[in-house]
């Protein structure tokens, strides 16, 4: 498994105002203590790791970069009073590292204290509440740049204590909700291969058997408020990649992408994983190695290479855990 850091963004808040003539200053007031002009800047340096747009360096670090369009969801929270909106970015610097956004604070948010949270990607903000939608189906792409245009590589921020005074020069910092994950699979027997629904990465520790958060049909529920997972679900003993339709001849190898979320503060982390096979409910054939457990933090990216093995067996395929070339079993 290799793994790169993915870095924070850093997220300044000003207020907005415009001038005007002492008629339409006194007549706008009230419109212009609502408007927040947001600039989002990602810090520069050496190892460049995701992004708004995804793009793979040679090193495997992934790029992070605005572009014009990238879609920010923010919940005002005041009391027990929750309004949420949009913003777009409506221009982005040369290096594509700083965004501006403009934002109008929604009706209903006086100018007293608020609180302001923010999220990017998944499926954006159940309407007046701070509950993140988890992305839908994860885990059924091949390429990275599906991932990006599903917008499932999720990010968030909190900031308390704002109201129209100290909200001028704020920052705040984007958080990691979760990881990519990237599975490249060979098959190394001499027939095809075909008929599997799904591979997963399965845990082998019974009583550390929900470590995984939105798998399957995903579309779970964060709360940026209180950072947790949403109503009390669980979660799962394995993360799952589609692989519905495909045909592996010997020799072809394919690559699986997704992202999924950490979940936070857990102890233990992972437990050791194994590479299975599924067909629908049945399993069809599991990695006789396993990577060892360890400690996930959010943000970074997750690199395993396996491959499919003859046996003595016609009728019985093997898995095992390889390096990056398929040559080497993992021990």
């Amino acid at each position: 498994m290799r793994e790169k850091i993915l870095p924070f963004i850093i997220i300044s808040t000003v207020m907005f105002f415009v001038s005007c003539s002492n008629e339409e200053l006194l007549e706008n007031k009230s419109e212009k203590e609502h408007a927040i002009s947001l600039t989002a800047s990602m810090p520069e340096d050496d190892d460049p790791t995701t992004r708004m747009t995804l793009d793979q360096l040679p090193n495997k670090t992934i790029d992070l970069k605005w572009v014009v369009g990238d879609i920010i969801a923010l919940s005002f929270k005041q009391g027990g009073t929750i309004r949420t909106t949009t913003s777009s970015v409506n221009s982005v610097s040369a290096n594509g590292k700083v965004a501006s956004f403009n934002v109008v604070i929604p009706a209903g948010i006086n100018t007293g204290a608020f609180d302001l949270y923010g999220a990017y990607g998944g499926n954006g903000l159940n309407t007046n509440s701070t509950d993140v939608k988890l992305p839908l189906n994860p885990g059924r792409f091949n390429t990275l740049q599906e991932v990006e245009n599903n917008k499932d590589v999720m990010l968030y921020f909190a900031k308390l204590n704002l109201n129209s005074t100290n909200a001028q020069n704020t920052s705040v910092t984007f958080q990691h909700l979760g990881s990519l994950f990237s599975v490249s699979f060979k098959n190394n027997t001499s027939k095809i291969l075909s008929g599997f629904t799904d591979i997963r990465l399965v845990g082998q520790t019974p009583s550390n058997n929900q470590w995984a958060y939105n798998a399957g049909a995903g579309g779970k529920v964060f709360c940026v408020w209180n950072k947790v997972f949403a109503r009390g679900t669980t979660g799962e003993n394995f993360i799952t990649f589609n692989t519905a339709g495909k045909i592996l001849k010997p020799g072809e190898s394919m690559i699986l992408w997704a992202w999924y979320p950490i979940v936070p503060n857990r102890t233990p982390g992972w437990p050791a994983l194994q590479l299975q096979t599924w067909n629908g409910n049945v399993m069809m054939s599991s990695s006789v190695n396993a990577k060892p457990a360890k400690a996930p933090v959010a943000g970074k990216s997750f690199y395993f290479y396996a491959r499919a093995d003859d046996t003595t067996n016609p009728n019985v395929t093997i898995l095992n855990f390889t390096d990056e070339s398929f040559t080497t079993i993992f021990p």
